[in-house]
């Protein structure tokens, strides 16, 4: 239940003499209302004391389909050694189900053993991969301070995407096999309406019947609590079998102790998390679990609009492993350390640029790789999309500064290695890295993605981010250090791919934090509100003008062949082929006879004029008769 509503108008008060006009609008009413559930189609029930185990079993029998529907008897463990410390426990869960199995052959239940890096994270991942629509949880029974809810099912209300009904045992520890009836507490909010439809399965489920009950207090007149009950029922599927009860107390908790029985379920609903723990729901959900001494489910479901559009985001937001806000915390503390600057990565920056410039300079791939595994660069660029994310302005700082300083000293280092080592020209390898394109920005993009995901989600090898995001950023920088003296083109390229992989790879970690739901930051400072709204703009800004740079950059080789054409009269241009990684382009021309030298230099030099220095190299075909 929820805080009583405000008093009715005059008007609606005389509403029931008005049936015939105001039954549109009630209609109308309850279309635009969320979802009542129905019977669930995958139960998963969350079992760590064995104890509890056969009451919530029997609870998910009431809420499955009888003919279709599954449970799923979950126990989640943490790593190996925790699965070998609890095998007791696995084998008296297995033994439970099979009991619970046997009494009620028609549901299929099985039993899954799932590891996790918390409970709550293994609940909600079993609840994506699972499809499950309905989660089952128990609480302690309540004590003089209050039930204890728990930070697992604290975090699994918080986070997921389907239902989650809540069941704590009778003050005495009273069972279901004990009750002899339901009791759902029903006011004007949509959280009742929810909480009255699964009453009403609960109650064909044991075969036991169901009052409707409305507290009403001073201030509600009689037609008005009325007019809440007619609300909250009409049009509910099975409210046709149930008793309406309207009682009057000081207060919706006074009257929900006082009116129900210790023998009767009350069930009750609730919204969100917030709403269990205080507020609204303090004064009577949270009530409810705490004083009333049968037992009692609360059950909370998210806000399900109606239609097609809307129905395919539930259906994507199911396959979206959202963070709960223990892991979200820990994702902001890990960006908090990833972005001080510290021995270790100065280190470790200095001896992969001293790898990579030399598997560079070798032209060896496999050197370079090893460059990739040493590079500390992924952790304050993930960073800085999380603090862009959770609008930290301080570790957005240190962040941008610990990746600037990482990137002067992987350059610094190629630059003196260049110096005395340099070639007199460049490898492929370094050409390679000189003339970015579509395909390096999207590789940083990937990079990006799997930095952020795998920095979400502890099960990922941070390895594998890693080696990712370092091969799109320490071999560019080390180009430019070693260029930077002799090469300002391939300098200029190099440095280019360094920024466009900068930045789409921040941009692509902030991106997929976004999607597995991290909030931003609820602090609500002027400077966090700062780097909510501009600091995403600016990437996205920065993002485009480094695209327009990649395809400015291109030159067009239709036009280089309409250039040399009109330059070098009389030749026929046979092919224009594609640029090379060290910044030439060949032009294939046609003659029956011999080339001006001058002719030659001129398309060359438009050519480096027209495009930035770009190398024009001639192929001549000379066409020569038989007999000549």
């Amino acid at each position: 239940m929820s805080v009583p509503p405000d008093p009715l108008p005059q008007d609606a008060a005389d509403a029931p003499s008005q049936d015939a006009a105001d039954a549109p609008s009630q209609d109308a009413a309850d279309a635009s209302r969320p979802a009542v559930p129905d019977h669930a189609d995958t139960v998963l029930v969350p079992l760590a004391n064995p104890d509890t185990a056969p009451e919530l079993l029997t609870l998910a029998l009431a809420m499955v389909q009888r003919d279709q529907g599954r449970v799923i008897a979950l126990v989640v463990v943490l790593g190996d050694a925790d699965a070998e410390s609890n095998l007791d426990r696995i084998d008296a869960v297995k033994q439970i189900v099979d009991t619970v199995r046997a009494r009620d052959g028609q549901v299929r239940m099985e039993v899954i053993t799932r590891p996790a890096i918390s409970v709550a994270r293994g609940i909600l991942d079993a609840t994506r991969d699972e499809g499950a629509d309905l989660v089952l949880l128990g609480v302690q029974a309540p004590t003089p301070g209050g039930v204890a809810i728990g930070t697992v099912t604290e975090q699994v209300i918080a986070t997921a995407d389907c239902d989650v009904l809540v069941y704590r045992r009778g003050r005495h520890g009273g069972g279901l096999e004990a009750i002899t009836g339901v009791v759902v507490g029903v006011d004007a909010s949509d959280d009742a309406r929810v909480a009255a439809r699964t009453g009403v399965i609960l109650g064909q489920g044991f075969s036991k019947p169901v009052d409707m009950l409305h507290i009403r207090t001073a201030s509600e007149t009689p037609e008005e609590a009325a007019l809440v009950m007619d609300g909250a029922l009409h049009g509910l599927e099975g409210e046709e079998r149930c008793t309406r009860r309207i009682v009057e107390a000081p207060t919706v908790a006074e009257g929900l102790r006082s009116h129900i029985e210790h023998t009767r379920l009350t069930v009750v609903g609730f919204h969100t998390i917030n709403d269990l723990a205080r507020d609204r729901l303090g004064r009577n959900t949270r009530a409810a679990l705490d004083t009333m001494r049968g037992p009692v489910v609360a059950i909370s479901r998210p806000h399900r609009p109606a239609g097609t559009v809307q129905a395919v985001t539930r259906y994507l937001k199911q396959l979206r492993p959202r963070l709960t806000d223990a892991e979200e915390q820990s994702l902001v503390w890990k960006a908090r350390l990833d972005a001080t600057l510290s021995t270790d990565f100065v280190v470790t920056c200095i001896v992969s640029a001293m790898l990579a410039t030399f598997g560079l300079l070798l032209n060896s791939s496999a050197v370079i790789i090893g460059a990739m595994l040493v590079a500390p660069l992924m952790s304050p660029i993930v960073a800085v999309g999380t603090a862009v994310v959770d609008g930290d302005l301080q570790t957005l700082r240190r962040a941008a500064a610990t990746t600037g300083t990482g990137a002067v000293l992987v350059a610094g280092t190629a630059f003196v290695i260049g110096l005395v080592l340099g070639p007199e020209t460049p490898t492929t390898e370094m050409l390679s890295r000189g003339s970015p394109t579509l395909v390096d920005l999207g590789v940083a993009a990937a990079s990006g993605v799997i930095g952020g995901y795998a920095g979400a989600r502890k099960g990922i090898p941070a390895a594998l981010a890693g080696v990712a995001i370092a091969a799109a950023l320490v071999p560019p920088i080390c180009v430019f250090g070693l260029a930077l003296s002799s090469d300002g083109r391939l300098a200029a390229g190099s440095g280019l791919l360094f920024v466009t992989n900068l930045v789409s790879i921040a941009a692509a970690s902030a991106g997929v934090l976004l999607w597995l739901g991290v909030r931003l930051s609820r602090i609500g400072t002027q400077r966090n509100r700062y780097v909510r709204f501009i600091l995403p703009a600016l990437i996205t800004v920065t993002g485009a003008l480094v695209l327009f740079g990649l395809t400015a950059g291109t030159p067009d080789l239709g036009a280089i062949q309409a250039l040399v054409e009109d330059t070098m009269l009389g030749v026929e241009v046979v092919s224009v082929d594609t640029i090379g990684p060290d910044g030439t382009v060949t032009a294939t021309v046609r003659s029956d006879g011999p080339i001006d030298p001058a002719a030659l230099q001129a398309a060359a030099d438009r050519v480096a004029r027209d495009y930035r220095g770009l190398e024009l190299r001639i192929s001549v075909q000379q066409i020569i008769e038989p007999g000549s």
